[in-house]
């Protein structure tokens, strides 16, 4: 049997209690572990049994949501009936033969219950971070100032360490061709590549001052410093760059603002969460 199908055998006990079924199943999750299912608001109104395993209310609603199945509709109401019960029927053989629910697959099936609460989670702060048209303006004329009216191409050397850079730039200063240095000195670099053409908003600060300063041929007599290490810059090219109107790259820029928003309200709970790791 594939992974998936047994990680679907095991999906629905994530939301029920182990012992309604099997008094061998082992010890139930500690209600303070990372796994620990969630309390269900009306989770006492069941709507089927197989074997013993309740399906309630609440599952079947978020079925229905997940399908886009309207529960009103008594044709619609049966196919998301019919899902969960097949749920129930195949989870109920598991428990029933262990060979097909052994202790890995039950971790794996745990870890995407997991990924699935927090990716819940995350769509539900997202909601909260849905910008208003003068945000998305401001954002739009805010990428414009910084890309300018130009594009580069560009390639660059890119080392870890401030030493082999500076030898690299050196060895440019002294008149070996760019793309010698690049060979010569590669396999010591993090990256030996061309960029292509790039807009000034794609890189960093640094990367983007020093790419202002050069002409078409010439390549950074010094290293560049950025978050990401130390850059050997060449300047193959630029052209003129005439942006997007803003309808046209409207929702790319609301979809960067929700996650950096999002991803800014996750950095701030893990910040103040205790977080204590276990050396093993």
């Amino acid at each position: 049997m594939n992974k998936i199908a047994r990680l679907i055998l095991l999906a629905l006990p994530l939301t029920v209690p182990l012992a309604a079924c099997n008094r061998d199943a082992g010890p139930r999750a500690d209600a303070s572990t990372v796994t620990a299912p969630l309390p269900l608001a009306d989770a006492d109104k069941v709507v089927a049994r197989v074997d013993g395993l309740a399906i309630t209310q609440p599952l079947l609603e978020a079925l229905a949501r997940g399908r886009g199945l309207d529960l009103a509709d008594p044709a619609q109401r049966t196919r998301a009936l019919d899902e969960l019960v097949e749920y129930a029927v195949l989870v109920a053989a598991a428990r029933r033969d262990e060979s097909v629910a052994d202790a890995a697959a039950r971790a794996d099936v745990e870890l995407n219950a997991l990924a699935g609460r927090a990716n819940v989670v995350m769509g539900r702060l997202g909601a909260r971070h849905e910008p208003d048209e003068a945000d998305l303006r401001a954002e739009y004329d805010q990428q414009m100032q910084v890309n300018g009216d130009r594009e580069y191409q560009v390639a660059h050397l890119l080392f870890a360490e401030e030493g082999p850079a500076l030898s690299a730039a050196g060895a440019v200063l002294t008149g070996t061709p760019f793309e010698d240095v690049r060979t010569q000195f590669g396999s010591q670099a993090r990256q030996a590549v061309d960029l292509g053409w790039i807009k000034l908003g794609q890189v960093p600060e640094e990367f983007a001052a020093a790419l202002r300063e050069m002409e078409p041929g010439q390549t950074t007599p010094v290293p560049v410093q950025t978050p990401y290490g130390w850059h050997v810059i060449h300047l193959m090219d630029r052209r003129p760059f005439s942006p997007p109107p803003f309808e046209q790259v409207r929702e790319g820029i609301r979809r960067m603002l929700v996650s950096r928003d999002t991803r800014a309200e996750v950095d701030a709970l893990k910040a103040r969460a205790r977080i204590d790791i276990s050396v093993p």
